[in-house]
């Protein structure tokens, strides 16, 4: 045990304490500056992140990416990390916080998939050169989002 100003620190709590400290070190190395929340890509490889990654994503956001690469391509993204609060975190139906998407440019494009919770996605396939992505955060609980490459 540890003494300091009459007060007596665990082994235990030393421990979380120098954990606390390097994550947030850690954390704080990685800050992800030049992430917008949304835009047009014409790209044919790049990195999609929700706001603040790998921080907490902020209440109330609406994100939309749209990505085109060449004609004749299909877009393919690959999860590193995912944790988006759902409903439930394990909710099928992600209700509150998700992150969606289209086979084309806009919201009425076809359905691909939505994603929440903290299970990594498989990788999202588009038929065509075109691929809608939307991020949207509730009020609520937040997580720290997600972290995702696309390549043609």
């Amino acid at each position: 045990m540890l003494q300091l100003f009459n007060v007596y620190f665990t082994p235990r709590f030393l421990l979380f304490l120098l954990k606390f400290v390097l994550y947030r070190a850690f954390i704080n190395q990685f800050s992800i500056s030049t992430v917008t929340c949304g835009g047009e890509i014409t790209k044919n490889e790049g990195l999609l992140v929700s706001p603040n990654y790998p921080r907490f994503y902020p209440d109330q956001q609406t994100c939309v990416w749209r990505i085109t690469v060449g004609d004749g391509f299909f877009i393919s993204v690959t999860f590193d990390y995912f944790r988006v609060c759902g409903y439930f975190l394990y909710s099928p139906h992600c209700l509150s916080d998700y992150l969606e998407f289209r086979d084309g440019l806009n919201d009425t494009s076809p359905f691909l998939s939505r994603h929440c919770g903290n299970r990594i996605p498989g990788v999202v396939n588009s038929t065509t050169n075109h691929l809608y992505v939307k991020f949207v955060s509730d009020y609520s609980v937040n997580l720290y989002g997600f972290s995702a490459s696309f390549a043609r």
